[in-house]
């Protein structure tokens, strides 16, 4: 069963039935949480290029 995300960079909304193997998660140190970040699967393939080095 999939599950509905909005993404959290372009605001697309999209289905996917787990997590991607790479999320983008913030931590704040001043109040011991975290956010983890959403990403359609066009953003989530942009952001992987980047990390390695592509455009």
């Amino acid at each position: 069963m999939a599950n509905a995300y909005k993404c959290d960079r372009c605001g697309k909304l999209f289905e996917r039935d787990r997590r991607p193997s790479l999320t983008i998660q913030q931590q704040y140190s001043y109040c011991f949480g975290n956010t983890t970040y959403d990403l359609c699967p066009s953003c989530q393939e942009k952001l992987e290029k980047f990390i390695e080095g592509g455009d």
